[in-house]
């Protein structure tokens, strides 16, 4: 007959590999060790009466178990549904860095069988899955959402406080409660919300709590103090209907995140954060749908201080725009066609005063860049420009005009680099068919240059014309319109403005198409590299436009 501690050391065992493998079977268990059924029975029977484990229709379902000198929740018996689901999860994780796991036994499957080596960072709602990951020193970090402690996690007999030591940490607990009060009490609806608050100040290295009414009722609700939390209560975001108690807090040393109509990325909460947006005037069509997608996301975004100042393109104006950004405490400054001698020197200065420094379609040194990607614009306007040439030109070998404007610089020149190098891949053509001719950057002159330059073309000869921007793409098909051997030329234009789409809808023009950089839409992508500075993310120099050919057949779809 086995001696009290041989059943007690079976035991332990048996609470072991049912946590291994929840799965087993009584079956499994005597074949394991080797004794018969009823042993085994007797063995359940007396691990159940202990709060250990529970039996339910042949199913072992294990509630605790023992590590040290402490118990840990851990999951209970899942089903062969939630297994199958689990192990395809697994199989898909392999090559992320951060999942989200709720409360359901098939991620509790995943949170027991994840790879001890996997450094990978698990976002859940459950503490059941907190703590099982902690239990097993998940390597990655852990950050527990809002949710709800379940009964059927706990054993009842145990306090969930006490099963949490100080050696169970997850990274971040993120918490809802309904209200603050003068007193530094933090609302909470439910017993179980209660516990589930105390808990997360238990096991994480860092509490955010978010406030989500002004308190109305809070006499029917639950009350945890703040010191309680203390020193994990990193950070308090509140609701709007909050802010009339959180004013009257004592809570500097926390930073305060305000949600709603006074969104704001960094504290104090009654202070927007400044954006500078310095541009060269707004008189063409494509410079103001800039301007205006990058007012409206600013205004959509919240919690941002848009001050906008033109410049008359000069020196003077430009440099007294960076001033007065640095005397409104701007965080940052979005900067659109700044002069070429001056990008430089406002860099340095926005960067001395600690103001990062946005530069829209024109690359500034020191700035983060959003705008064209000059060279791949060069290379669909080339590629567009070829398949026009094998289908409507198969016997030809044609020649190209690419029409230049002075002072630009060399990132944006690229786009006649990657305009030649298509043509060369493409379609053969080398530099003695190529000429690149230079306009100053004003309509009249640009017509002017044309008439002569398409004028002293062989009269047998086919062109390709190419804009190199606005400007020059009405230049050339408004020349070209005006021949009467037009047959023989071809556009290919840069932007897309009003006056562009309503030429490409005339049945007889010789403008193939576009390429647009949708202007309308540098706002809402401009504002999530503000965000991303705001909250300290990680950037990287350079964000590029989305860059599409827009033929007249697609015209119809873009701008019904």
């Amino acid at each position: 007959m086995a001696t009290a501690e041989e059943k007690s050391s079976r035991q332990q065992a048996i609470l072991r590999m049912l946590g291994e493998k929840p799965e087993l079977t009584t079956q499994d268990l005597a074949e394991e060790f080797d004794v018969s059924l009823g042993t085994v029975r007797n063995d359940l029977v007396a691990l159940e009466n202990m709060g250990n484990i529970r039996r339910s229709y042949g199913r072992i379902e294990l509630l605790a178990r023992q590590r040290r000198d402490s118990l840990l929740l851990i999951p209970s018996t899942f089903s062969r549904w939630a297994r199958n689901i689990g192990e395809r999860i697994l199989s898909r994780v392999t090559l992320l860095d951060r999942i989200f796991l709720d409360d359901s036994e098939a991620s509790h499957y995943v949170a027991r069988h994840l790879s001890p080596n996997h450094e990978l960072n698990v976002l859940t709602t459950s503490i059941r899955v907190a703590a099982t990951l902690a239990w097993r020193d998940h390597p990655g970090e852990i950050t527990m959402m809002p949710g709800e402690v379940q009964r059927r996690d706990l054993s009842i007999a145990i306090d969930l406080g006490d099963l949490l030591p100080e050696r169970y940490r997850v990274g971040a607990a993120f918490c809802e409660v309904s209200a603050l009060d003068h007193d530094g009490g933090a609302y909470v609806p439910n017993r179980r919300a209660l516990e589930l608050i105390r808990v997360a100040g238990r096991m994480a290295e860092q509490v955010h709590l978010h406030v989500r009414t002004d308190g109305v009722g809070k006499t029917d609700l639950h009350m945890v103090p703040l010191q309680e939390l203390e020193p994990q209560l990193s950070e308090i975001v509140v609701d709007d209907a909050a802010l009339p108690v959180i004013k009257e807090m004592d809570l500097d040393s926390r930073p305060i995140i305000v949600v709603g109509d006074d969104f704001t990325l960094a504290g104090p909460f009654n202070r927007r954060a400044v954006v500078g947006f310095s541009l060269v005037g707004a008189d063409l069509e494509y410079r103001q749908t800039i301007r205006e997608s990058i007012e409206d996301a600013a205004r959509a975004a919240g919690g941002i201080e848009l001050i906008v100042a033109e410049t008359q393109g000069d020196r003077e104006s430009f440099l007294r725009n960076i001033d007065t950004f640095i005397s409104h405490e701007a965080r940052i400054v979005i900067e659109y066609s700044p002069l070429k001698d001056v990008g430089p020197m406002a860099s340095e200065k926005l960067s001395h005063s600690g103001i990062t420094l946005i530069g829209v379609d024109v690359p500034i040194p020191g700035s983060i860049y959003y705008g064209v990607n000059n060279y791949k614009a060069g290379v669909v306007a080339g590629e567009k420009a070829t398949e026009f040439v094998l289908h409507e030109w198969p016997e030809v070998k044609p020649s190209a005009i690419l029409v230049d404007m002075e002072d630009h610089n060399e990132a944006v020149i690229s786009r006649l680099q990657g305009i030649e190098d298509s043509l060369h891949k493409r379609l053969g053509m080398h530099e003695d068919r190529i000429r690149r001719v230079t306009s100053v950057n004003e309509l009249g002159a640009a017509r002017t240059l044309l008439e002569q330059e398409l004028g002293a073309v062989d009269p047998e000869t086919h062109v390709l014309v190419f804009g190199f921007n606005l400007v020059a793409t009405v230049a050339a098909y408004t020349v070209v319109q005006r021949r009467d051997d037009r047959e023989r030329f071809a556009v290919v234009g840069q932007n897309l403005s009003s006056e562009v789409r309503k030429e490409l809808r005339r049945p007889d023009t010789r403008l193939i198409g576009s390429v647009t950089y949708h202007p309308e839409q540098y706002g809402p992508r401009i504002m999530e590299i503000v965000r991303a500075v705001l909250t300290d993310e990680p950037t990287g120099p350079s964000y590029f436009a989305e860059h599409e050919w827009v033929p007249a057949s697609r015209l119809t779809t873009l701008f019904p």
